[in-house]
């Protein structure tokens, strides 16, 4: 074949190839990658699938490069390019290419902008891939190899050979040509593709080979790469939802029967007034007879201007027996707003609380019922579109049904249910919040608004009323799940995009549906941990369609545009065809149907679930609400004086604000335009950031540069600095010093300048210093102005708290109750069949987080006590880097010589627990399986601070896959190291609890994500042993130093309680707290205990509390320390958090911010648990184990490790 690449060569080789150190891209280019799998694609995991095409393929495109003097690159090249389009949904990609054979040796990729034109056929794309090739080679542009989310293609001979070292492209194809054999050799990222995918990709690129071989004249758009099964799978086998419903009944008729069923039943609950369904259906069909007698027919819009509440339900019924459609109108939607509402629904009245009491009054007139249909419209929701104006959608009475009928069946709703309304009736959750309950005799209890955002408080009524099913929008939801819950059996989640959710013991479902889709198109079960959380599969009655921007139906892992067809579509939106005939086209797929045009961006994954990528158009969500930015845009606009406006949404940290930049000739106060627009938008569509600029930057195209516009504003206050009175000046003082923002305007958002919810946690502990405030309304009130305002509104005059004197710390409640427990517990574990000393023999231990502290002291007691070869998981780049890592950490505790000494027994893989399969080769995954029979799993993230979400990839979500590893293969006993502090999260004031090595839940909240992540790991081993898996879990204390050599952990900053301990020594200080709160749990103590207990054969799901029992209060260690020559002053609590308060050096600085890190300052009501150890100590005594006593010797030892590594 033709593989010369000299004519691709020009004479002006100094322009070919400039200097590598130029890494910039210019306009134009699109780098674009196959979609990801998953989340964690930074760090790379080489893998390999090797192809060839077959002979008669071989000989087609030996035919077509002959015939149309094309390069065989090219037109591998071209094919890959085209794959790519499909996949990506992308008209321009980007793919990276080596230096040409003989003319440059050195690591750089050049970059060849390609554009799919659909209209022109393959041969003219051919001539288009070569051209830029050629323009690739001439031009000032490379690419970095370290970039790793981009596409390569080689061929050998036509390019210099590449090696990649460290970071290689996400996927990288190198072609051979062989006496007329072509074969590829595609390597991927392991960590951003399933296997299956680049199987499927690699299919998918051999059939745009195969077809474009046999008529290279075909149009692109004509290409059809995915096999009649796999589109049959896509259009029909994924939509496989038809499900029986009764078709002929309205939604009011069901009520009515339901009515009749179970007419003493309780319908509705909201603060102290209940309705039974028989008193719901009379003061409905009273109200209906009056709506009769004002002329309501079928298909008459009737607005309903209440508060969320028992007449508002009311009014829907009634509304919908007398024939007509309910428009909700939410009280706090601006004027203005309503009236556009009214005017284009053609509302006939409006009914709101004074005219719904008159109408109470009156009597029956005893008005015919007028004849409704299926068909007929049940209610209109107004929801923002692409022209910038609100659109109506009206739903029909058989959408509706449809919905309730799948809700019962999906969510198992029976008459002993009771259920939570949480929505404003404005959004359309509100729909199937009380419907589906309300035809099967479920009680309906209408949520106070003052407990809506307060987690706790809703929790607590959630509790009290024993509500088993509810919805909450996804953001609020994210919060819930983390609050312990006994009553709930279900929780639905939706309106937003779901990112991170722990099991439950209820279930959580994932919920996605666009308003014109009847509230719920797809739905999810989220039964375990997941890196993407899917929206799930389609609902009954209702097919789902991911098309590309050509309406082509896109393969399994790629990016489309989401189309919704079924019995859920709305009718239209009222009164505005243009707009239903844009958005609802002709179904394609179903003849004579429509579908919906959803604007959001979704991927098929291989099981049918649907994974959501967010909105494809201007529509963006905010707080669960979709708005329309051209709507903002067209408002400031009308302020007086203003000549350009763009409104950009902002993400950062799963919360979505909007940024608002304008121009005018003449100053305008952001007040008066913040004011304005209150009048004309709802809240949740007003910018939360308004600035003035001179000139809006443009990109080459001419349009607004956003991406400069936001990166030019980011570090100022977006809002003129206004004067603040002394509460914002308080707020903004803590939040700049908190996020490190030297400048911060009271308008300008808390996550938008930086700020995350960790962050936003010490905040919220800098203010409860001194003001009474809850942490959620940190939540809800994102800038320094509205924080201020409700700080003001709801706690009057901002009563300052006493100050904090710490002279409640660490207290425990000992009460003859807690005398009672401590006896049950001894009777209990006497009972219990005693653990012996007979052991059981592994032979291949997996062994995590050995390069750890706690986990290099477990290696060394493994290997000195046990026969077994040892398997070490280790995150390095390499594998000689792995094994580096051991040598290193072994010689910095145990010497030169003990790598070794030990290696013969050792297996150092490299992997890591944040990836599937533990980032492994499939081989290696399988001998794993195969040959581990015990894993002992020291692996954790520890770090202060950082994302909740690494926290739980490792903490929880590490567990999850190591569990997936005991099932694969043979059987594994697992044996996990936990923490004894999950016990320590915010406990009630009370008599302190017992917790026990039979105890994990009494209720604790943790600030710490730490100590949460590690609480969710043990919720998950505990269900795990109900399937057979034998499971022990060692609770460690606080891990000190190595008795014998007082060597601390190599990195002392990762340990918060060892810096705080040192920060003492530095202070010279330390608090008097007379309870022994204090254990030195040395990490060759604790080592030791894990391997005596591991391998006993009576060992069968068992947990342990492996602290040192002979723990100290801080007098007794202020003597021990000051007796080992380093002075150390007991003070009284109030005098050391008041010098503490005032003491400028860098170590009462770091002592304050690790005590905000434990949540200090807001533990003055809360009490610590009282942990006990001593059936852990009964179960050690059999083999000869125990603890040391902390001694003079000890702490001198320490004292001088920490004097070795200038730590003190």
């Amino acid at each position: 074949m033709n593989n010369n690449p000299e004519h691709f060569k020009t004479t002006q080789t100094g322009n070919f190839f400039p200097d590598h150190s130029r890494n910039t891209f210019e306009t134009g280019i699109n780098p674009v990658c196959f979609p990801f799998d998953k989340i964690n694609t930074d760090i790379f995991c080489r893998k390999t699938e090797i192809f060839k095409l077959t002979a008669g393929l071989c000989t087609s495109l030996q035919a077509v490069c002959s015939g149309s003097n094309h390069n065989l690159f090219v037109y591998l090249l071209s094919a890959f390019c085209y794959t790519l389009h499909r996949y990506a949904n992308e008209d321009s990609v980007t793919v990276f290419i080596p230096p040409l054979a003989g003319t440059d040796n050195s690591m750089r990729l050049f970059p060849v902008n390609v554009r799919i034109n659909v209209q022109t056929n393959y041969s003219a794309f051919l001539l288009a891939v070569k051209k830029s090739i050629i323009s690739a080679y001439n031009s000032s542009n490379t690419g970095s190899v370290s970039e790793n989310k981009i596409c390569c293609v080689s061929l050998a001979g036509f390019h210099s050979p590449i090696l990649f070292q460290e970071n290689t492209p996400a996927v990288f194809i190198d072609f051979t040509e062989n006496y007329g054999t072509v074969s590829g050799k595609l390597e991927y990222n392991g960590s951003a593709y399933n296997e299956d995918t680049i199987i499927r990709i690699k299919n998918h690129f051999l059939a745009v080979l195969k077809e474009t071989a046999e008529n290279i004249e075909i149009p692109l758009l004509a290409i059809e790469m995915l096999s009649r099964e796999e589109k049959n799978c896509l259009l029909f086998a994924f939509n496989n939802t038809a499900a029986e419903y009764p078709v002929d009944k309205t939604i009011h008729e069901l009520f009515t029967e339901q009515a009749e069923r179970t007419p003493a039943s309780i319908a509705l609950v909201s603060r102290n007034i209940t309705l039974t369904y028989k008193e719901l259906d009379c003061r409905a069909n009273q109200l209906a007879d009056y709506l009769r007698g004002r002329g309501v027919q079928a298909d008459t819009v009737i607005g309903l201007l209440m508060d969320r509440s028992i007449e508002m339900i009311i009014s829907i019924l009634a509304v919908l027996k007398a024939g007509g459609a309910w428009l909700p109108l939410d009280p706090a939607l601006p004027p203005n707003r309503i009236k556009k509402m009214l005017a284009d629904s053609k509302t006939l009245f409006v009914l709101d609380r004074e005219n719904f009491d008159q109408t109470c009054r009156e009597p029956c007139t005893g008005t015919k019922a007028n004849r409704v249909y299926p068909e007929n419209t049940a209610y209109v929701i107004f929801t923002s579109g692409t022209t910038g104006t609100p659109r109506g959608v009206a739903v029909a009475h058989r959408s509706l049904v449809n919905l309730c009928y799948w809700h019962i069946k999906k969510f198992r709703v029976t008459g002993e249910d009771t259920c939570a309304q949480y929505a404003s009736f404005s959004f359309d959750a509100s729909v199937w919040e009380i419907f589906p309950y309300l035809i099967c005799g479920a009680a309906v209890h209408i949520l106070p608004d003052d407990i809506r955002l307060n987690l706790e408080k809703l929790n607590a009524y959630y509790e009290k009323n024993r509500i088993t099913i509810g919805f909450l929008p996804t953001g609020i939801g994210e919060q819930f799940i983390r609050l312990p819950n006994n009553s709930l059996t279900r929780l639905l989640l939706g309106g937003e995009k779901l990112v991170t959710c722990a099991p439950q013991k209820y279930k959580i479902f994932n919920n996605y549906g666009p308003t014109e889709t009847t509230v719920v198109a797809a739905c999810f079960e989220v039964d375990k941990l997941y890196e993407k959380i899917p929206i799930g599969k389609p609902v009954d009655n209702t097919v789902i369609y991911i098309l590309d921007r050509h309406n082509r139906t896109v393969p399994v892992s790629g990016l489309g545009q989401i189309f919704i067809g079924g019995d859920c579509l709305a009718i239209s939106y009222i009164n505005n065809d243009a707009e239903t005939k844009r958005n609802f086209p002709e179904n394609p797929f179903l003849p004579g149907k429509k579908m919906y045009q959803s604007g959001d961006l979704g991927k098929w994954l291989a099981d049918g679930n649907i994974e959501f990528y967010g909105r494809n158009d201007h529509q963006v969500k905010i707080r669960g609400f979709r708005i329309e930015l051209d709507e903002i845009t067209r408002n400031v606009l009308l302020f007086g004086g203003i000549k350009q406006c763009t409104v950009i949404p902002v993400h950062n940290n799963g919360n979505s604000t909007l940024a608002c930049f304008f121009t005018a000739a003449e100053k305008i106060n952001c007040d008066n335009l913040k004011n304005f627009l209150s009048g004309e938008l709802p809240s949740y569509m007003i910018p939360s950031r308004l600035r003035q600029v001179d000139v809006f930057p443009l990109n080459n195209s001419g349009k607004i540069d956003q991406h400069k516009l936001l990166a030019e504003n980011r570090t100022t206050g977006l809002e003129e600095p206004v004067a603040l009175n002394a509460l914002e000046k308080k707020i903004a003082e803590i939040w700049q010093r908190v996020l490190g923002t030297p400048k911060l305007g009271i308008h300008d958002n808390f996550f938008e300048a930086g700020g995350d919810s960790l962050k936003l946690i010490k905040c919220a502990a800098l203010l409860q210093e001194e003001y009474t405030v809850d942490v959620n309304a940190l939540f809800t009130f994102q800038t320094v102005k509205k924080l201020a305002e409700h700080m003001e509104k709801n706690i009057g005059n901002v009563i300052k708290k006493p100050e904090f004197t710490g002279s409640n710390l660490w207290r425990i409640n000992f009460t003859p109750g807690t005398v009672k427990k401590i006896r049950d517990y001894y009777k209990k574990f006497h009972l219990q069949k005693s653990i012996t000393g007979a052991e059981k023999e592994y032979r291949h231990i997996l062994l995590t987080g050995a390069c750890g502290f706690l986990g290099i002291y477990l290696l060394r007691s493994l290997l000195e006590n046990s026969s077994a070869r040892i398997y070490l998981l280790v995150r390095a780049e390499s594998d000689s880097a792995a094994e580096n890592r051991i040598i290193k950490k072994t010689e910095y505790y145990f010497g030169n010589g003990f790598y070794s000494l030990w290696k013969n027994r050792l297996c150092i893989i490299r992997g890591d627990l944040a990836y599937d399969r533990l980032g492994v080769e499939d081989e290696i995954y399988r001998n794993l399986a195969g040959n581990i029979d015990c894993i002992i799993n020291s692996a954790a993230l520890t770090r202060h601070y950082g994302e909740y979400s690494a926290f739980y990839n490792i903490n929880a979500g590490g567990v999850k896959r190591l569990l997936e590893l005991a099932k694969s293969g043979r059987p594994k006993d697992i044996n996990h190291i936990s923490t004894i502090s999950i016990a320590l999260g915010d406990l009630p004031a009370g008599d302190s609890p017992l917790f026990t090595e039979y105890d994990l839940d009494l209720g604790q909240k943790h600030e710490n994500f730490y100590n949460e992540t590690k609480f969710l790991a043990e919720k998950l081993l505990a269900e795990e042993r109900k399937n057979g898996i034998n499971i022990n879990i060692y609770r460690s204390g606080s891990i000190f130093f190595d008795s014998q050599t007082g060597r601390f952990s190599e990195d002392v900053e990762s340990n918060a309680f060892c810096r705080l301990f040192c920060c003492f020594l530095k202070l010279g200080n330390i608090p008097e707290i007379k309870n022994p709160i204090i254990d030195f749990t040395f990490v060759d103590n604790i080592s030791r205990a894990v391997c005596a207990l591991y391998n006993r054969k009576d060992t069968v799901n068992e947990t342990f509390h492996l602290y040192n029992p002979h723990t100290l209060n801080t007098p007794l260690l202020a003597g021990l320390i000051t007796a080992s020559g380093v002075p150390l002053q007991v003070l009284a609590p109030q005098e050391f958090f008041r010098e503490l308060k005032n003491d400028n050096r860098p170590e009462a600085a770091a002592m304050r911010e690790i005590l905000a890190y434990y949540n200090i300052f807001s533990q003055l009501d809360t009490v610590r648990p009282i942990i006990v150890c001593a059936k852990t100590l009964s179960a050690l005594k059999p083999a000869g184990f125990s603890w040391t006593i902390p001694q003079q010797a000890h702490l001198s030892k320490m004292l001088a490790g920490l004097r070795k590594i200038n730590y003190l």
